[in-house]
């Protein structure tokens, strides 16, 4: 059902970027709405002593006078709704919400007044982005980087041989411990740290038990030492933290990694030949990340130089939904360290501007983006999203026993899309640009 044309808008902006659009239906548009309700009520609603549909519309109107108010003025905003975002000038950037307490009753005879607000994008200047000039500093793959990452392989394939002869860092210990001075209550989480018959302690970093490192190293098998750990005041476990416990901690067994030869035998079981194969494989895989960190370089060149040369006023509550993204995403990071849900909030707390920072510059570079993507035709096809969600939901291992999360769909092809066109715009300016080559070291102009 459409509004006619002479329907009154009086549009109000609230804040940059926010408006209110207060809407008058004409008494005539009224009246029409309310009759065809009536109409639909009378054919589907069921009177004792009548026919389907014959009963008198005023008994129907009597009996059912809020049900039928509230149809019809679903329908009249409904219909001011669809007459506003076909006339409006503005790029709506969130749906229009309805103002509930601005709506008048529904009176047969007189207008019916509703209203309604929104946020629009920004209006904004593109600065000059064809041309840019950027930079990278030149690098090279050495020998000696192919050589630290096969020791790192080494050192990830070392396998731990017990040994006879004293703990030195590295090392990794059987032993059992108990802290003498424990409280009683103590909460289970807490008590493997307390004691331990008979388990595995690495005198590596982190160490999970403070001091361990220095208090084990040179000790051999057999021998009992006492140790006085004092927890760190930021601890994981809340009833561990800040205290000091006196622990006895025997050690059972001292085993030592011992890495495997370089050599083809070694070099095979990495699916290549040989070691200069390896090597070469090495240097390849360096040489195509470095090249990647390089181009990702000239793309972070190329949003900083838009974002800071781009005056733009953000709609607010995008950017505050933006913000709450940006700490979601922090907050998954900080759980993964084990934070307690205050330590988790306080951490959190902590970074709020840095957070509105991130999310600021995240959204106007994804304004300043689409409107670059519009000036130049770049767009995203639905073949790219679909592939890119695929690949997404192979990660979780759908069909193959771990289960997917639940997810808003549209919601992440929305962002999927956002993404792709993003890269997509960032690619094209680095191959418009004019990029300039530095040595290492040389100070960047």
């Amino acid at each position: 059902m459409a509004i006619q044309d002479n329907i009154d808008i009086k549009t109000t902006e609230l804040e940059p970027c926010r408006y209110r659009v207060d809407v008058e239906v004409p008494a005539t548009d009224v009246d029409r709405a309310i009759k065809i309700v009536q109409g639909e009520f009378g054919r589907k609603i069921k009177i004792p002593g009548f026919r389907p549909g014959r009963a008198p519309r005023h008994l129907i109107t009597r009996r059912y006078a809020d049900a039928i108010a509230d149809d019809v003025r679903q329908k009249l905003v409904r219909s001011g709704l669809e007459t506003l975002l076909a006339r409006s000038e503005f790029e709506l950037a969130t749906m229009p919400e309805l103002a509930e307490n601005d709506m008048s009753a529904i009176e047969s005879g007189r207008p019916f007044s509703f209203s309604l607000e929104f946020d629009v994008s920004p209006s904004f200047e593109l600065p000059e982005y064809k041309g840019m000039k950027l930079s990278y500093e030149k690098a090279d793959v050495e020998d000696g980087d192919v050589d630290s990452f096969i020791k790192d392989l080494l050192r990830q394939r070392a396998s731990f041989d017990v040994v006879n002869q004293p703990a030195k860092k590295g090392d990794m210990l059987r032993v059992g411990y108990a802290a003498a001075n424990a409280e009683r209550d103590i909460p289970d989480s807490a008590k493997p740290l307390l004691a331990a018959e008979d388990t595995v302690i690495l005198l590596g970093e982190p160490e999970i038990l403070p001091g361990v490192i220095e208090g084990l190293s040179g000790r051999s098998t057999d021998e009992s030492v006492s140790l006085s750990v004092t927890f760190p005041d930021d601890h994981v476990e809340d009833f561990l933290a800040g205290k000091t416990f006196e622990y006895t901690i025997t050690i059972k067994e001292v085993h030592s990694p011992v890495e495997p030869e370089l050599d083809d035998v070694f070099a095979k079981s990495l699916d290549v030949e040989s070691v200069d194969e390896l090597k070469k494989h090495v240097k390849a895989k360096l040489t195509y990340h470095m090249t990647m960190e390089q181009f990702k370089r000239l793309e972070d060149q190329v949003s900083e130089y838009l974002v800071a040369n781009t005056d733009m006023v953000l709609p607010q509550r995008l950017l505050e939904l933006e913000k709450k993204r940006t700490r979601a995403s922090a907050s998954g990071h900080f759980r993964q360290l084990g934070l307690s849900p205050e330590q988790l909030d306080a951490e959190l707390d902590k970074h709020e501007e840095l957070y509105e920072n991130i999310a600021r510059k995240r959204l106007t570079l994804q304004y300043i983006t689409e409107s670059i993507a519009k000036a130049e035709e770049i767009v995203v096809g639905v073949e790219e999203v679909d592939e890119h969600e695929r690949r997404m939901m192979e990660q979780y291992g759908r069909g193959g026993g771990k289960q997917a999360p639940n997810y808003d769909r549209d919601a992440l092809r929305g962002s999927i899309s956002a993404d792709i066109l993003r890269s997509k715009v960032l690619r094209n300016l680095v191959s418009l640009a004019e990029i300039s080559e530095q040595s290492t070291g040389e100070p960047t102009s």
